[in-house]
């Protein structure tokens, strides 16, 4: 899988069909992608878990070998100027999304928290930028294959999380999931080879015709 961000900066993860990844203390990359170097501990506050917020769907029709191409516009609700000139001072650290594609290991990624106070040693990855738009490759395993993305929310980073220095964590606000195909295997027909291959069709149709009029007019 490659993960883009925006039109920024890319890493390339193909080869990560459920490989192991050692994750422990996160690392925020600049294309968004948080790294651990040993699988994290998550844990919710009493208020938002105990489970993750996730949403999922099966998409259809994919072609096994191909290669699809998903963006998606992420923020965060702490991410507006409102909340970094609130009267309670809190500081709003990056949050952490999951986006786990069938076939493939779970992937983090940052949650910008925008123009919120950043943290005491904890910069936000984007800046003051208030929303961000990943882009990911992926290449089909199956005809139909699940997508979820899941939100941690405001996790319990002073006492269960492991390694989490980075204050408070800002939750996942996304929209404008989008999934289009970009290379297909060279044995099947794209669009406009469908294009083709009917105009042939009805080529050797109407050929058909006229050869069998010409005959019988004979």
């Amino acid at each position: 899988m490659v993960i883009y961000r925006n039109t920024w900066g890319k890493i390339s993860l193909f080869g990560q069909l459920h490989t192991s990844r050692n994750f422990r203390n996160p690392q925020y990359m600049s294309n968004g992608e948080v790294a651990f170097t040993s699988p994290p501990t998550i844990t919710l506050f009493p208020d938002y878990g105990p489970d993750p917020f996730s949403i999922s769907q099966t998409v259809t029709g994919l072609v096994p070998g191909g290669v699809y191409r998903m963006s998606f516009w992420v923020s965060g609700e702490w991410s507006n100027l409102g909340f970094a000139t609130s009267t309670n001072g809190t500081t709003a650290g990056d949050g952490i999304m999951g986006v786990q594609i069938e076939g493939y290991d779970l992937l983090y990624l940052a949650i910008p928290a925008g123009n919120s106070a950043e943290p005491v040693g904890a910069p936000h990855v984007f800046g003051t930028e208030e929303f961000h738009v990943y882009t990911l490759e992926f290449q089909a395993t199956d005809t139909d294959m699940d997508i979820s993305f899941i939100n941690w929310a405001h996790f319990d980073h002073t006492l269960h999380t492991i390694g989490w220095t980075r204050g408070q964590t800002t939750e996942l606000i996304m929209d404008d999931v989008i999934i289009n195909a970009v290379r297909l295997p060279s044995n099947v027909p794209t669009l406009s080879e469908w294009g083709l291959i009917t105009m042939a069709g009805i080529l050797g149709i109407v050929g058909f015709m006229v050869i069998r009029r010409r005959k019988v007019s004979a």
